[in-house]
């Protein structure tokens, strides 16, 4: 079995929110962790109301920029 195909079987199966077992095929673990993450994120996005773009560069303060130097 392809890995593609390991990946569809987890979408076509995998319950989003169901456990994911140890025993099972790690590609297959993979894609059920990866259903149920989203399915977290888009609860999450639902409830704190987050349009789903979110800013993850970062910059740095200038707040503190000169402290410390003597």
């Amino acid at each position: 079995m392809t890995t593609q195909q390991i990946k569809e079987l987890a979408q076509k199966y995998h319950t989003p929110g169901d456990r994911v077992s140890e025993r099972w095929n790690p590609i297959y673990q993979e894609e059920c962790r990866k259903i149920n993450r989203k399915v977290i994120e888009e609860s999450l996005m639902k409830k704190y109301n987050v349009s789903g773009k979110i800013n993850k560069k970062t910059q740095g303060s200038t707040l503190f920029v000169g402290m410390g130097k003597a």
